[in-house]
């Protein structure tokens, strides 16, 4: 027969642990809340490069879900119908009828020849600029902290409770 005795403090954990579930998701919810503005920024600088109004560099924004613990960073900007985050990570098919005014002003800022880059889109379509695995390749560092302060701030608060030593 094996025969542990403790000080209290395998008592105090075990208590601490019973409340567990009531709090471990507020804390992960709130290391999810400081995770998303940084995953933000990283993808407004990997759809730098491509800016032309900045419509599509401002419309990024972090939306949270409580229920499921969950951060979703994406552009919500429209180019006419159409996704503009969706048709710059992946281009687009040849668009016959493209306007010719928006692409002459998007060409003049960008210093692309007219009518070339008009035609080269009506016959090959908008060349795609992955954006979401340089998002991710930046923010992994960011994650990797934030998931290592989330399991530090847990373990500290089943160790010592909510206060913290």
């Amino acid at each position: 027969m094996i025969r542990i005795l403790s000080d209290g403090v395998l008592e105090q954990i075990a208590d601490h642990a019973s409340d567990a579930p009531r709090w471990i998701p507020q804390e992960m919810g709130r290391h999810v809340r400081r995770l998303g503005p940084k995953a933000v920024r990283r993808m407004r600088d990997a759809v730098h490069p491509n800016r032309y109004t900045g419509a599509l560099e401002d419309s990024i924004g972090d939306h949270y879900s409580n229920n499921n613990l969950r951060a979703e960073i994406y552009p919500s900007a429209q180019r006419g119908r159409w996704d503009a985050g969706v048709i710059l990570e992946l281009g687009t098919k040849p668009i016959p009828r493209a306007p010719y005014w928006p692409i002459a002003a998007w060409a003049f800022v960008k210093g692309a020849p007219m009518p070339g880059a008009w035609l080269k889109i009506r016959m090959r379509g908008v060349s795609a600029h992955p954006f979401l695995d340089r998002t991710m390749d930046a923010f992994i560092p960011d994650l990797d902290r934030g998931v290592m302060a989330m399991a530090e701030s847990i373990a500290v608060r089943l160790l010592w409770g909510a206060g913290k030593p």
